[in-house]
């Protein structure tokens, strides 16, 4: 059975923002490519097992969108964050680790 993944606009803006970073400060568009490659091998992962993810919804200070589960799962230094509908996978971020994703998902 497998899932459709889903990359919503905020979750491209992220990646795409995370690839310009590394061509920047490390000056290494490999390190870039090698990046996204890791996020494709994760989601290609989330169409067969999508709740491999971490269920962080209890985190939060108040009931994620329409009652969903919102999931966690790591890639490298950063955290993938989505919610699965019917036969989907809906990715809507993609953040470093040390970044505040409660405050963020709480609003």
């Amino acid at each position: 059975m497998s899932f459709e993944v889903i990359i919503q606009p905020s979750a491209e803006r992220d990646i795409d923002e995370i690839c310009a970073y590394y061509e920047k400060h490390f000056l290494s568009p490999g390190a870039a490519r090698n990046f996204v490659h890791n996020v494709q091998e994760t989601f290609k992962k989330l169409q067969r097992y999508p709740e491999i993810g971490i269920d962080v919804t209890h985190r939060l200070a108040r009931p994620f969108y329409r009652n969903y589960k919102l999931y966690m799962i790591i890639i490298g230094n950063y955290f993938a964050f989505y919610f699965i509908h019917k036969k989907q996978v809906q990715v809507l971020r993609v953040l470093y680790q040390g970044r505040n994703w409660i405050d963020l998902f709480s609003k």
